[in-house]
């Protein structure tokens, strides 16, 4: 074999190598975000049928996010409300480690806005077990009180619950049903917040295999039920 077609192998040969495991790094990475995007619609679309009157379909804001802007029945106390999907980047290689690497997450984020904005009152409601969010928000937490529901022990050890308002909190949080799920949404839950700014109420959930769809859409829809100004 003539000594340039070596050479001209030896140099085509770790290029084709490395093509091949972008390749398959990009496809592997696609087909997983559009299964788990796929899987979470498909829940979404069962949860949300009794609190929308339009059809849910779904924007694409980037490839590996996605905005959904059903329409709320009255019944909802919401006139506004938005669901974005965001996943991470699992098709680059470089990607897919720095992901690896800084254990960055899938997240779906629930975004309403109330008829009528609740008086002035703030709630953040945030699990114990995240450090870094309560300890990088410790300024801005430290401001508000504790609501103390005093309800359920499990519950209070479960989340930080502040407040502004602890009369409004406790009238707003206080009901053994929505109590329930928030226990149920400890292991998938970031943070939720209520603010008279909008968007008036925000719940940020974590896509991982304890997600439960179904509680996550009725706790953040019987929350804004019972939001009153």
């Amino acid at each position: 074999m003539p000594n340039f077609i070596v050479q001209l192998f030896s140099f085509i040969f770790p290029l084709l190598i490395v093509g091949i495991l972008v390749l398959g790094v990009y496809l592997r990475g696609r087909g997983k975000n559009r299964a788990i995007k796929e899987n979470v619609l498909t829940n979404l679309k069962k949860s949300l049928s009794p609190y929308i009157t339009s059809t849910l379909e779904e924007s694409q804001l980037s490839a590996n996010q996605w905005m959904l802007e059903p329409q709320p029945k009255p019944s909802t106390n919401l006139k506004q409300l938005e669901i974005t999907i965001q996943l991470t980047q699992r098709q680059v290689f470089f990607a897919l480690l720095s992901n690896k690497l800084m254990g960055s997450q899938d997240f779906i984020v629930f975004e309403g806005n109330l008829e009528k904005s609740i008086r002035g009152t703030v709630i953040e409601i945030i699990p114990t077990r995240e450090n870094k969010i309560i300890e990088k928000n410790y300024k801005y937490l430290i401001e508000f009180d504790d609501v103390n529901l005093g309800v359920s022990k499990k519950l209070d050890n479960a989340y930080m619950q502040k407040t502004n308002n602890v009369k409004v909190a406790r009238k707003i949080l206080g009901v053994r049903d929505l109590l329930a799920r928030f226990l149920k949404a400890e292991e998938y839950m970031l943070w939720l917040t209520v603010n008279k700014e909008a968007p008036h109420l925000k719940a940020i959930y974590r896509i991982n295999d304890s997600l439960d769809i179904d509680n996550a859409t009725k706790l953040f829809m019987d929350l804004a039920s019972r939001i009153k100004p």
